[in-house]
């Protein structure tokens, strides 16, 4: 009796495969000649480490991920005792177009020849058969579908086999893996990444970590380049006031010397007051930009929603602990809601007290400056 369990065992248990992949999210920290041009606290966003485990684990980036392997639609081949999912074996690709409201049904699905196959509702309560062809666009059963062809799998072992098709959408499909993937850190203070799951199929495990890691690379790459793009902005905005600034002090400089007869040499009494003249302007430039970063954060925090993205005082030169303290926190509470409200509703009491809590923050930073 206990070799044929073990038999059984043996012959039916589905094997799981355990996955892993690493990315670096951290930078060493050199400095070379390029880093100073690129990778300056001008340009280089706010970035909070803590945050990358959850960023990699959120809806929004794993969806992207899904979607992109067209992981909401599963083909199975029913066994007596076990289901088998075809990932990448079938000589056609079956995408969903556009879900209608039956996005979760379940298809038979069969390949007849080299250019048609058949669906048949399972779930409906008449069932509901119809032929297709290869190639074409077509709508069934509210949906809008389109199977095309796959030429590196041949058509052979796969016609008249009747197949299972299932639909998901992308938050169910996202859901899967956010539920089994682990994120943690290689060791304290390191600055690699290590992702990991378990799953029957290993090549389409291997797949979605490639497509979450590039995903993550495009989301990053993405953030970069919008703060970059706002801090550049505000950045010329002050050049702007500060060169209108000097302008108006070397067209105040030559009038003196020329009310005073002076060719462009200046004597000593002369030479400090200019030298004098020289660091008020600079002291008036810094605080200029230091009221126009004020004003633009005032009002940023009036108007905008994308809190995380706040260019931060250090950008600007500006050294105020609790004012950078007080941001940071603004940003990393948006994030949370950010990744949070994705799966859930706006109405949770968990979102709607980070809200709370953001606005708070938010009325602490205006009375701070």
């Amino acid at each position: 009796m206990a070799l044929a369990v073990a038999f059984y065992n043996i012959l039916y248990t589905q094997r799981i495969y355990p996955i892993s992949a690493s990315i670096i999210i951290r930078e060493k920290e050199e400095t070379s000649g390029a880093e100073l041009l690129y990778n300056n606290a001008l340009i280089n966003q706010y970035r909070n480490y803590l945050n990358e485990p959850y960023i990699l684990r959120s809806y929004p980036l794993v969806m992207r991920a899904v979607e992109k392997l067209n992981f909401t639609v599963g083909v199975y081949k029913e066994g007596r005792i076990v289901t088998t999912e075809l990932y990448n074996s079938l000589p056609v690709q079956i995408h969903h177009v556009a879900r209608g409201e039956k996005a979760g049904s379940r298809y038979h699905f069969t390949l007849l020849d080299t250019a048609r196959f058949r669906l048949e509702t399972i779930d409906a309560p008449s069932p509901v058969r119809q032929e297709f062809r290869i190639g074409q666009p077509f709508s069934f059963d509210q949906n809008e579908w389109l199977v095309v062809r796959d030429l590196s799998v041949q058509f052979d072992e796969h016609l008249n086999q009747e197949l299972l098709i299932q639909f998901r959408s992308s938050v169910q499909a996202a859901g899967e893996y956010v539920g089994k993937l682990n994120v943690k850190w290689a060791e304290k203070g390191a600055g690699v990444m290590n992702l990991s799951l378990v799953g029957a199929n290993p090549a389409k495990e291997i797949d979605f970590l490639a497509a979450l890691i590039d995903s993550y690379q495009a989301y990053d790459l993405e953030k970069k380049n919008q703060t970059a793009d706002r801090t550049v902005e505000f950045i010329d905005g002050q050049l702007i006031l500060i060169a209108d600034s000097l302008s108006l002090f070397e067209a105040k400089l030559e009038l003196f010397k020329k009310s005073n007869r002076t060719t462009g040499e200046l004597n000593m009494d002369a030479q400090r007051v200019y030298t004098r003249i020289e660091a008020l302007e600079l002291q008036k430039a810094e605080l200029l930009v230091r009221a126009n970063y004020f004003n633009y954060l005032d009002q940023y925090l009036q108007e905008n929603k994308n809190l995380d993205q706040i260019i931060l005082p250090t950008s600007m030169g500006i050294n105020d602990p609790i004012l950078t303290g007080l941001i940071s926190k603004v940003v990393d509470l948006q994030l949370e809601i950010k990744l949070f409200i994705e799966r859930e509703k706006a109405t949770n009491p968990l979102v709607t007290a980070r809200i709370a809590r953001l606005n708070e923050l938010r009325n602490d930073v205006r009375e701070s400056i």
